[in-house]
């Protein structure tokens, strides 16, 4: 008979103790899975303008990175669509942080230059940003769209 208590206090014990082990994970943020999801280097695939303009890469591969730490590096940024104020190339690199309680723009930063890119998509395989730009001359405003896919 004591047996069989010392065993059933024993298996309540080890049930308990799984039980309260077994601590289920915090659920993510939008803002943890939109930094994990961004934070890669990215291909650009295509570059569209609105109004249509034709636009062309030129040959050129441009990727985009994206650090957790907050920081950016675009490799050929001269061949991306210039920022419309100021007039001039996306600077190659700098910091980058969300804006918005709905993470779903990030602010580039190098220098005193600053560029917002709004989020139309972001998953594990795409990314897709819109920002204001002149092309092909500083007086044609134009939206530019950047698709881009992981760089494999």
């Amino acid at each position: 008979m004591n047996t069989i208590k010392s065993l059933a206090v024993i298996t309540l014990v080890m049930v308990l103790a799984v039980f309260t082990a077994c601590k289920k994970e915090d659920p993510e943020t939008d803002q943890q899975r939109n930094t994990r999801l961004i934070s890669k280097t990215w291909r650009v695939n295509t570059v569209t303008l609105d109004p249509q303009e034709d636009y062309s890469l030129s040959g050129e591969t441009v990727t985009v990175t994206f650090n957790s730490n907050g920081s950016y590096t675009i490799n050929t940024p001269a061949a991306l669509p210039k920022m419309r104020t100021p007039n001039e190339a996306i600077p190659a690199s700098g910091s980058w942080q969300f804006v918005g309680s709905a993470y779903d723009r990030v602010r580039l930063t190098s220098g005193s230059t600053t560029l917002e890119l709004a989020i139309t998509s972001l998953t594990d395989n795409a990314l897709t940003v819109t920002y204001p730009g002149a092309e092909p001359k500083a007086t044609d405003e134009v939206t530019v769209t950047v698709n881009m896919v992981p760089n494999s």
